[in-house]
Formats: structure tokens, C-alpha cells, sequence
């Protein structure tokens, strides 16, 4: 799913494939048998109907997300917001376009000196001052021209964001909200909604490593993925799309609050640096990699391709397929072992203490 949702987004086999590989070789450490593991694929297979819906506004999309909703808060009610939370960058992007290109302020006030002309106009003797305000009027409207001008010169060379205005984005807020209602169909009453409100009103999460704030320095996969989104952005002319960018951001600060959201920032930022990665290569040597792909499609690209995947797994791997099921350096194995061993033995009774 994060290869087929990365082709869609980004057009883009290798790249596609690549940061695929990546990030599973970075989630290594989050796949377990729990409830994440289906919430996992059930985000990105959100983020492949959101950018379907967007693109074609086929229904089908629509009933798509409002399974998935329900799914959600059936399997995984503590994440059941977190599927609102990635419909708020496009949604926002729109709104921020609309109101951008609707350059309010001068529409306003050419209504307003409209307004004083015709109320001039039904009195008598106000030749002049209507004359004074048709003046404005027309100075007015130049400036509105011009800042409509200088908002489409933007458009077309944008320095760092990019504005993409997405019709089918004001759909996405309507869509939120039957999905919101979705919640309700559940056996377990009203726990979709308030399940993650009395988590993190409780004193349990202090207790839970994976709800700690992240430590950067001990974590080499966050550094990595950071060093390379900051030098894209920052050392070379690659624009951002401001979705991307307010994706990229809100996962971020996510991951810092909590270590486990770098699993969120890996499932679902992939697809914001391959778009980064994809136009900065498209830019310089679009030509080579082009030919590079076509190498690897072939039958012999393919049989290296599966080599290379075999043999990372196997690095990847190959110093957990003797391990203990529980590695007693982490956990009081033997404290545990000696317990069970004097219950057993009569010595110690676990029921009077």
C-alpha cells in the first residue's frame, strides 16, 4: 500500500520504490502483533482515496473513506482522531487559497465606495465629491488588477510554497463530518470519541515509554529522515506544497510530544519527500533516471531488484532469528521466573499479597 499510494502521489516507480524500502526498514521496530499494525495500513490507504477523490471526485472514494472511518473505530478507537487530522492539510490549503484569491480587502472596499456613490447620486449638489470618490473608485480597482497580477506571477515562480487550489477539497470538510458520524456505529457506545480524551486526561501515559517525548540524539532513523528533509528544503530550490508542508510540519511536532508518532511520520511524510526528492531529480537529470528506471523494469532490473530486498532483510534480520522471545536486558525475566518458581513451590502466595 505505501508503494501503490506513493506511484499515485508521485508518478514515480524508482523513487517510489526506494523510500518504500526505507521506511519499512525504519518501522522495523513498530511492526507487532497490535492493533496499529491494521490502523497503520488503513492511514495510508486514506491518504490513497483523499488524493483519488481529489483527483477524479468519483463517489466510490467517499464510501472508501467512511469505511475505513468505521473500520477505525471498531479495531483502534485510541487513533480514531488521528484519521480527522490528515484531511486538515488539504482543507486548509484550500481555504487559504480561496481566501488569498479572493483579495477581500480591495473587493470590500470597492463595494463600499459603490455604496457612497449611489447614496450621493439620489442627493443633489454632490457633483464633486462623487467626482472625488470615482476617482478612488478607479485606483482602487488598479491596485485589485495589480495584486491579482502579482498573485499569478507567484503562482507560476513561487519562491519556497507552493499554493495548489484543489476544487474538490471543499468536499473534504463535508466528508470529515459524515465520517465523524461514523463513530457511532460501534458496539461499544461512545468510546471512539472519548476513549483517547480519558487516556491522555489519566496519569498511565506518564508511565508508557512509547508516550515519552522523543530524544532526538538516541534516535538515528528521526535524524536521518530530518537531515534529509531540512537539506531539501533549505540547500536546494525544491518548492513545497503548502499541504506538504503543514503534513510534514503537524507529523513532526507530533513525533517530538510522543516517540511512537515517528511511525506516523515515516507511513504517511514518505510521500511529502518523495514529492520533494521526485522535483528536485526531475529539475537536474530527469533523463537519467528515466533510462535507470527502464533498466530496472527490464527482466534481469527486476531479478537484482528482488536479490537486493532478499538481501537487506536478511541484514535487517539476521540477529533476531535466534533471539529470545523476551530479551531479559530489557525486562525483569528472571525476577519473574524466580515468582512463578515459589508460587509453584508453596513458598510464595500471590493471592494474600
Amino acid at each position: 500500500m505505501l508503494y501503490v499510494t506513493n506511484l499515485k502521489i508521485n508518478k514515480n516507480n524508482l523513487f517510489s520504490f526506494i523510500l518504500t524500502i526505507a521506511v519499512m526498514a525504519l518501522m522495523r521496530d513498530f511492526i507487532a502483533a497490535r492493533a496499529q499494525l491494521v490502523t497503520f495500513i488503513l492511514f495510508v490507504t486514506e491518504i490513497l482515496f483523499i488524493e483519488c477523490f481529489l483527483d477524479t471526485k468519483k463517489k466510490r472514494y467517499v464510501l472508501g473513506l467512511m469505511v475505513i472511518s468505521t473500520l477505525i473505530a471498531n479495531l483502534h478507537a485510541a487513533v480514531f482522531y488521528v484519521f480527522f487530522i490528515f484531511f486538515m492539510p488539504y482543507i486548509a490549503e484550500y481555504l487559504i487559497v480561496v481566501l488569498r484569491n479572493s483579495n477581500i480587502t480591495y473587493k470590500l472596499q470597492i463595494r463600499n465606495i459603490n455604496h457612497k456613490i449611489d447614496k450621493l447620486s439620489k442627493k443633489e449638489n454632490n457633483t464633486e465629491k462623487i467626482e472625488k470618490l470615482k476617482e478612488k473608485l478607479l485606483k482602487t480597482e488598479e491596485r485589485l488588477k495589480k495584486h491579482e497580477e502579482i498573485n499569478k506571477k507567484r503562482e507560476e515562480n513561487p519562491y519556497k510554497v507552493k499554493l495548489v487550489k484543489r476544487d474538490a477539497a471543499k468536499w473534504l470538510i463535508l466528508i470529515a463530518v459524515l465520517c465523524f458520524l461514523t463513530g457511532l456505529l460501534t458496539p461499544i457506545g461512545n468510546e471512539p470519541y472519548t476513549h483517547i480524551i480519558k487516556l491522555m486526561t489519566g496519569n498511565t501515559t506518564h508511565s508508557i515509554s512509547e508516550h515519552q517525548p522523543l530524544v532526538l540524539w538516541q534516535n538515528n532513523g528521526v535524524i536521518i529522515s530530518l537531515l534529509i528533509l531540512f537539506s531539501l528544503l533549505i540547500f536546494t530550490d525544491t518548492k513545497i506544497t503548502l499541504k506538504d508542508l503543514f503534513m510534514l510540519s503537524g507529523l513532526i511536532m507530533l513525533t517530538f510530544m510522543a516517540r511512537r508518532q515517528f511511525s506516523l511520520l515515516l507511513v504517511i511524510g514518505v510521500f511529502s519527500l518523495t514529492k520533494l526528492i521526485c522535483d528536485l531529480v526531475s529539475k537536474y537529470d530527469k533523463d537519467g533516471v528515466r533510462e535507470f528506471t527502464e533498466i530496472m523494469l527490464t527482466l534481469p532490473g527486476k531479478f537484482i531488484t528482488i536479490f537486493l530486498v532478499v538481501l537487506c532483510s536478511y541484514v535487517l534480520f539476521k540477529n533476531k532469528i535466534d533471539a529470545d522471545y523476551i530479551d531479559a536486558k530489557s525486562y525483569p525475566v528472571e525476577a519473574a521466573n524466580y515468582i512463578l518458581e515459589k508460587q509453584e513451590e508453596g513458598v510464595l502466595d500471590l493471592t494474600r499479597c
